[in-house]
Order: C-alpha cells, then sequence, then structure tokens
C-alpha cells in the first residue's frame, strides 16, 4: 500500500512540475494559429459545398453537413497542425540537445532523459489536444456558417439541421481522436529526437529527426484515423 501511495505521489509531482507548465503554455500559442486555419477549411468547404447544393436544391441540408464535416475534418487537421508546429519542435529540440551531448549529462547526473524531457510533453500535448480541436471545430463551423449565410441559405433551417445532425458520439469520437493523436504526436517526435545514431550527431542528423518525426507522424495520424473510421 505504502509503495502505490509512493508512486501515485511521484506522479502527481511529475505532472505539476515546473516543465509541463513551460510545455502547455508553449502548445498554447498554437491555438491562434489553429483557429485561422480551421476558419478558412470551413469557408472554403462551406463554399463547394453550397455551390452544389444549392445547384441542386438541397440547400436545406448544408447545416447537417457542416456539422459532419467540422467533426470530421478538424481533429485530423488539427493534428496535422501540430506535428508541423509542436511535434518538430520537439524532435528539433532534443536531436540538438543530442548533439551537444547535454542528453549524456543528463544521464550521468543520474537524470532519465524519458522522464525528465519526454514525460511533460507527452503530458502536455494529452491535455492541449482536445482544446486545440474544439477551438478548430468551432472555427470551421463558423467559417462555413458565414458562407452559408453570404450565399441566401436560410439560416433557421441551417442551425436547425446542424443541431439535429450533431450526435454525441461526434464529441467522443473527436477527444478520443485529440488525445491519442497527442499522445502519437509527442512519442514519435521525442523518439526520433533522442535516438540519433553516434554518426548523425551534427546539424545533419537533427534535420534527419525533424523528417522522421513528419514522416512517421503523419503516416501513424492518418492510419490511427482510418481505424477510428470503423469504430464508431
Amino acid at each position: 500500500m505504502k509503495k502505490m501511495w509512493r508512486i501515485v505521489v511521484k506522479i502527481v509531482r511529475m505532472i505539476f512540475r515546473r516543465e509541463l507548465l513551460d510545455e502547455l503554455y508553449r502548445i498554447d500559442k498554437t491555438f491562434l494559429l489553429n483557429s485561422i486555419v480551421g476558419f478558412l477549411i470551413g469557408m472554403g468547404y462551406g463554399f463547394e459545398v453550397n455551390v452544389y447544393f444549392i445547384r441542386y436544391g438541397l440547400s436545406a441540408l448544408t447545416g447537417a453537413v457542416a456539422m459532419g464535416v467540422s467533426w470530421e475534418l478538424m481533429p485530423l487537421i488539427t493534428a496535422l497542425i501540430a506535428v508541423g508546429r509542436i511535434g518538430v519542435a520537439y524532435a528539433a529540440e532534443l536531436a540538438s540537445m543530442k548533439v551537444g551531448q547535454q542528453i549524456d549529462a543528463l544521464k550521468t547526473l543520474a537524470v532519465t532523459p524519458w522522464q525528465y524531457l519526454v514525460f511533460p510533453k507527452f503530458i502536455a500535448c494529452l491535455i492541449m489536444m482536445p482544446g486545440l480541436t474544439i477551438f478548430a471545430v468551432f472555427a470551421c463551423f463558423f467559417g462555413e456558417y458565414l458562407v452559408a449565410q453570404s450565399m441566401g441559405v436560410n439560416m433557421e433551417t441551417f442551425l436547425n439541421l446542424a443541431k439535429s445532425a450533431f450526435n454525441f458520439s461526434y464529441l467522443i469520437k473527436g477527444m478520443l481522436k485529440a488525445i491519442v493523436f497527442g499522445g502519437v504526436i509527442a512519442l514519435i517526435s521525442c523518439s526520433c529526437g533522442l535516438n540519433l545514431e553516434k554518426e548523425q550527431e551534427s546539424a545533419w542528423g537533427v534535420g534527419r529527426a525533424v523528417e522522421k518525426t513528419v514522416i512517421f507522424s503523419f503516416v501513424a495520424i492518418f492510419l490511427i484515423n482510418f481505424c477510428f473510421a470503423f469504430s464508431f
């Protein structure tokens, strides 16, 4: 019992370390970029959908389509943005520390790099990705709403169909996707940054770590998204 309590206390201390707060603030800077991208995607999709739906007399259905597109597309887009904004930074930072032998210095001081450097990044991604996703979903839907309004779609019908199309499973699926994506991005980027071969410990090696992060993260994200499509 005492051993379990010590483990719990240790985990709580790790969660509330200064390093975690720094990582949360670091990811927080992505909110604006994510919201802008979501808004632009919503406007683009809204225009394309409304053009065809109005042409075939189906403009009343655009609200339902907007809701589905927002919740299905934006968790994926948010994850891809996070790779470019957060994952790449993690990989470059850790690879640079590896090249500068700072990782070896931590090991000499009996500090585990994964516990000290990776764990705060991992937890920060798990916490912040759902928030980023929700902001992106609302921004995307708002963009679609503005476009539909400008194209003369009946807004009362638009909102009513959007409400009726919303299913609680959309929220659960979106949040689960965001959490899984966040964890995968953190683990892949940190792993690529830390696992540099001895002969790759150079500026070229840092670039190689970043390249691997983008490739592996994109493949993992699309694969996970494919799996989620069959799970709900």
